[in-house]
């Protein structure tokens, strides 16, 4: 068994969780189509210096999200996954800067993580929140 397996599923559901809330926020901020292409060429940049990202693809221009997670996990673990999915993330940081300028891209895509950063440790319930966009639920705020 590798070291920190049996969190496996968590580190797993988490980073599905973190690259859905940003696709889902982006695609609507930017549209499908320049969120595709912006995930595209993201993962082509982190797959040359994070060979454990190997397995990740990006889904269609109409549905751009990010598969193969489930691969990484099974292959190499946990720490791969954490580590692909921050150098994938400072990619994309990096290329949306390119656009719109590192202060609004990295206000962007902190915006569209708010809900992700607030899950709480392992083991403890996660606290109800609206989805990305959203009032927060019954008065809460949600951090």
């Amino acid at each position: 068994m590798r070291q920190g397996e049996e969190f496996g599923s968590d580190a797993l559901s988490r980073a599905e969780e973190m690259w859905g809330t940003l696709g889902t926020a982006l695609s609507a901020w930017c549209g499908p189509f320049a969120y595709y292409a912006l995930l595209s060429r993201a993962l082509s940049q982190a797959q040359m210096t994070h060979h454990s990202l190997s397995a990740l693809r990006v889904g269609t221009p109409l549905a751009p999200e990010l598969m193969g997670l489930g691969v990484i996990a099974a292959t190499v673990g946990d720490a791969a996954i954490a580590e692909g999915s921050q150098a994938l993330l400072t990619a994309l940081i990096n290329l949306l800067a390119r656009v719109i300028g590192e202060e609004m891209a990295v206000a962007t895509v902190s915006q569209a993580l708010t809900v992700v950063r607030a899950a709480p440790p392992m083991g403890h319930p996660a606290p109800r929140s609206a989805p990305y966009g959203q009032p927060p639920v019954n008065g809460e705020t949600g951090s």
